[in-house]
């Protein structure tokens, strides 16, 4: 996940943000006043689902000194639904054409995925461990890092340069394949493990 400060210190301001847009979406289009109440509903989920993590002492060691992933990530998925929304007002007011609008959110996922996959392996587990289980942990960790930036890379292409209903038949398969090879990898080295 990306590690600054700053983009941790900015969460609370974009889930404001992400709120108040979905809030003018509920105004421009009550008739799906449901999905904007779980786009509203979202990231102040999220906010106290950590809250309450951090009280039950069983996940405090999880979270512990990863605050700041979390709220980089809670910033990051902020800007996807906040630019997401954004683009659909965009659309409302003729700003933009609505193939721009999928295309462009298309390639925020993209680009997320691509941004995980990248920090990924480059997470470190404590130096306590087995060095033998380390090794297999951060090759495991490197493998499912690649995958997920060809998971995003071929997805976000997809989106980029071909056609919009070409994209949309293969987009969803090129992000799946590579997760469905860690979901392989994974369920072989448990199994070679028992």
């Amino acid at each position: 996940m990306i590690k600054s400060k700053n983009f941790a210190a900015l969460a609370p301001i974009i889930t404001l943000l992400v709120i108040g847009l979905g809030a003018w979406m509920w105004m421009l289009d009550p008739e799906r006043s449901a999905k904007w109440a779980l786009t509203i509903g979202f990231l102040p989920v999220a906010w106290l689902g950590i809250f309450i993590l951090q009280r039950v002492k069983a996940c405090q060691n999880l979270l512990e000194g990863s605050q700041q992933s979390v709220m980089s990530g809670i910033s990051f998925a902020g800007l996807i639904l906040g630019g997401s929304l954004g683009l659909i007002i965009a659309q409302h007011y003729h700003i933009i054409e609505n193939s721009s609008s999928d295309r462009l959110v298309a390639v925020l996922i993209g680009t997320y995925m691509i941004i995980i996959g990248n920090a990924l392996p480059k997470k470190l587990a404590p130096l306590k461990e087995n060095t033998e289980r380390f090794s297999q942990r951060q090759s495991f960790k490197r493998f499912a890092g690649w995958m997920l930036v060809l998971s995003g890379l071929g997805y976000a292409l997809a989106w980029i340069a071909l056609p919009e209903s070409l994209a949309d038949m293969l987009a969803t398969p090129l992000m799946i394949a590579p997760i469905l090879a860690i979901l392989a990898r994974m369920t072989f080295l448990k199994a070679i493990r028992t």
